[in-house]
């Protein structure tokens, strides 16, 4: 996702977003990657925004205004794009070929199917069956 780093802000943002000055939120941007991309929280399915905040020492405003400045995006949204990179991983390796795409899910941190195929497609352009028939059908090297 790219990063919005500079010291101006989108005309569209929420107003609250625009009194929370810049390096608090790259404070918060290194702190929820630490937590969330490092410790990979977003494999908990029961992992939110309030937990994120709580452990923190913030608001659910302040990490709000972190994910609409910085990413451009929501904290379901950013969450859901690493719980897909991990499902193409997982679906791109012939030792969790034997997986079901429920296992795929679960094990990912989504908390159902339909959440599950509709961010994957998203991201993908294609259902996750439809990406593992691809890379099924690939040629191995």
């Amino acid at each position: 996702m790219q990063t919005n780093t500079n010291k101006t802000y989108n005309s569209e943002l929420p107003n609250y977003c625009k009194r929370i000055n810049i390096e608090t939120l790259n404070s918060l941007k290194n702190n929820i990657i630490e937590l969330i991309v490092k410790k990979k929280k977003y494999r908990d399915r029961c992992y939110n925004i309030n937990q994120l905040s709580k452990e923190l020492n913030t608001n659910t405003r302040y990490i709000s205004a972190t994910f609409n400045v910085i990413w451009n995006t929501n904290y379901n949204n950013y969450v859901n794009k690493y719980r897909v990179l991990e499902a193409k991983k997982l679906l791109m390796n012939p030792k969790f070929a034997h997986l079901s795409m429920e296992d795929v899910w679960i094990k990912v941190g989504f908390s159902n199917r339909q959440s599950f195929f509709k961010s994957f497609k998203t991201l993908m352009g294609v259902s996750p069956k439809q990406f593992k028939l691809l890379v099924q059908a690939s040629p191995k090297e």
